[in-house]
């Protein structure tokens, strides 16, 4: 029995000692190979953080450079913007100017009449009376108010008397007038033109007093202010 016992005991013991060995081997072999497991675990998480952090770099310099580059086109569209606006202008005061232009053409050989003054001569005279030089004299005046004007100076006589004569004496009375503008008046010559255009017929007045009144207007000049409409745009 005793024997048996001691039998029993040495297997116990021996079961016990081969299974701490066991453990210890087990725990072993597993340190051994956890350990290099926890290593790479340390570098792949150094890895993932270095990686992380990289990343987060590289995205905030392309936010920087996305914003940039968003500030770039934001002015780029507004010089565009600013360049078209003139573009526009530039293009609208070519066009005014163009109507200008045809305008001014179309209106270079077109005047308006502002005025006609009417001077009366004495039977068979052409010198200029007072009333007369008064009544140039606040022409002239006005003339020279305007830009672009012209005069145009028509002689007449009345009806009695010879043709021929009444044609020079027409003449002389407008050549006065001329005459008179442009020594009392600095009226440029080439502003006005003149011409003597003869008798007027009175057979309309019905009565001699009529008549007669008839033949002193028609002893006179026509003096017409006119205007060129390229320089005074007729309203």
């Amino acid at each position: 029995m005793k024997t048996v016992s001691l039998a029993v005991v040495f297997v116990v013991i021996s079961l016990t000692l081969a299974g701490c060995a066991t453990k210890k081997y087990v725990r072993q072999t597993v340190n051994e190979r956890v350990a290099p497991l926890e290593g790479r675990t340390q570098e792949l998480e150094e890895t993932v953080r270095r990686n992380t952090q990289d990343i987060k770099e590289l995205d905030d310099r392309l936010s920087r450079r996305i914003d940039e580059v968003s500030t770039r086109v934001d002015r780029a569209q507004a010089t565009a913007e600013e360049a078209r606006s003139k573009a526009s202008l530039a293009e609208a005061k070519a066009i005014e100017a163009q109507q200008r232009i045809e305008d001014l053409r179309s209106n270079l050989d077109k005047y308006t009449l502002l005025t006609t003054t009417s001077v009366v001569f004495k039977l068979n005279s052409y010198t200029l009376t007072p009333e007369a030089k008064a009544q140039l004299d606040s022409l002239a005046l006005e003339a020279k108010n305007h830009t672009g004007y012209l005069l145009e100076i028509q002689g007449f006589t009345d009806s009695t008397g010879n043709v021929k004569l009444n044609e020079q004496l027409s003449q002389n009375r407008a050549e006065a007038v001329q005459r008179y503008l442009a020594k009392e008046h600095q009226i440029p010559v080439y502003k006005m033109s003149i011409v003597g255009l003869g008798k007027l017929d009175e057979s309309e007045a019905s009565t001699r007093a009529e008549r007669r009144a008839a033949r002193e207007r028609n002893r006179r000049v026509d003096v017409r202010l006119l205007v060129n409409n390229a320089v005074n745009p007729a309203k």
